[in-house]
């Protein structure tokens, strides 16, 4: 298993629900469960370099589970309507769910939903604008609460809630094209992914939709307003519910580095999130009917790859703390912007390597579910699907840790650097071939 090895593409995962007798007569188990991770009003939002004050929420924000039983073995995907997890807030969550229900540390995937209309609540921007309301007011206004704490315990708490829930279930797997909904950048000659995977969830007898997972390369919003909004994904959890039960539970992850540009894109949130909502609701329930069966077979395995940061000198520590405060003014271009970021947040981490995260949970003999930290590009998620050993392989991207900034990409953990990209879907490569 050598890491230099440049390995695979683009692969858009996504979970649905409906099914017939799939795995009936197995000991696999699921459950669902769902919190309300809304900030209170006047929190910052994310998203970019201007303090945006929230004004009133469009729509709840949500952290969203799914657990798989089947014997000793259990597996957890948590997706939050979030930009962007913290490293800290992950590490927290995860290991208070390990201590109260027992799932493995590692079988825990976390992961968020792009959305920029969520809260910003950690990295050099937020301590730097803390800071100074602080010094200004006296105290920081805008955060009443211990925000990134409690989410932590939120998250560990509703994975447990999820396990509580778990019963006899089916599984079904496939994908759809919403292409639809993406336009590739014209000019180019980069693989474009238009995969939409989903897998469904069904109880013992397949009478009833439980749940559902979903992957694309579609971030949950565009930076518009001022208002706090999960986008697209709560839409689309309204439109499912309607056709398959007030009990549904979709979530709804995004894969890839897209690349691409919404089609037809509203000016406004609620317009977007409206029209991306209920497009999406038709391609799934679209697809609903061409899911395959799963025979479930629950297997996960992780790494951990080491990776080097950028150098950053004291002086150049120091100059980016002299230029912090002309960031959002205008002053400076954006990449100047995220440069000083970067410098900033990988001192706040005080080392020189990181550790990033590779997770694929094994559902079935043709399906498995990779997670990975930030975006791969979208020919290398291309390249990893179609060499993939299993005919359903969905992608999750921006899971676990926040590193993109740190390794010298954009600070809003958009894209990874090539080198690390390569190394991290080569090692999901290696890890879906030994669960094979």
């Amino acid at each position: 298993m050598k890491l230099h090895r440049i390995f695979y593409s683009w692969l858009v995962l996504v979970l649905l629900v409906a099914a017939p007798p799939a795995g009936a007569g197995t000991d696999f188990k699921a459950g669902v469960a769902r919190i309300d991770i809304t900030p209170p009003r006047g929190w910052r939002l994310a998203g970019e370099f201007n303090e945006r004050i929230s004004t009133n929420t469009l729509s709840p924000l949500h952290a969203r589970a799914i657990v798989f039983q089947q014997g000793r073995e259990r597996a957890a995907v948590v997706v939050c309507d979030l930009l962007d997890i913290d490293s800290d807030v992950a590490q927290r969550a995860r290991l208070r769910a390990s201590q109260r229900c027992g799932i493995p540390y590692g079988n825990i995937l976390i992961a968020a939903t792009r959305t920029p209309n969520g809260p910003l609540y950690h990295g050099a921007w937020r301590q730097h604008l803390h800071v100074t309301a602080a010094a200004r007011d006296r105290r920081d206004l805008q955060e009443g609460v211990d925000y990134p704490s409690i989410l932590a315990e939120q998250i560990g708490d509703l994975v447990c809630q999820a396990l509580r829930t778990a019963q006899s279930a089916r599984l079904e797997a496939g994908r759809a094209d919403c292409s639809a909904l993406l336009a590739g950048h014209a000019g180019t000659n980069t693989p474009a992914d238009f995969d939409l995977g989903l897998l469904l969830v069904l109880n013992e007898k397949g009478s009833v939709a439980i749940g559902s997972l979903s992957s694309a390369p579609l971030p949950a919003g565009t930076l518009t307003g001022r208002s706090l909004s999960a986008g697209h994904p709560y839409v689309l959890e309204v439109a499912l519910r309607k056709t398959l039960g007030p009990g549904f539970l979709p979530l709804f992850a995004v894969s890839a580095q897209s690349r691409m540009n919404l089609l037809k894109t509203p000016s406004s949130v609620a317009g977007e999130s409206e029209s991306l909502g209920a497009a999406l609701g038709q391609i799934v329930l679209g697809a609903v009917p061409t899911l395959k069966p799963v025979k479930p077979s629950l297997a996960v395995r992780s790494a951990r790859v080491p990776v080097t940061l950028a150098s950053n000198q004291i002086e150049r520590v120091l100059a980016a703390r002299e230029k912090l405060p002309r960031v959002g003014t205008g002053a400076l271009t954006p990449s100047e912007e995220t440069d000083i970021c970067r410098i900033l947040e990988q001192h706040q981490r005080g080392r020189s390597e990181a550790l990033l995260e590779v997770q694929v949970v094994k559902l079935g003999a043709d399906t498995a579910l990779v997670g990975l930290p930030g975006e791969l590009p979208a020919e290398l998620v291309v390249a990893l699907r179609r060499g993939s050993p299993f005919k359903n392989t969905l992608l999750i991207g921006h899971c676990q840790e926040t590193f993109a900034a740190s390794t010298g990409a954009e600070s809003c953990g958009a894209g990874l650097p090539k080198s690390v990209a390569d190394l991290l879907a080569h090692t999901a490569s290696d890890l879906l071939l030994q669960l094979k």
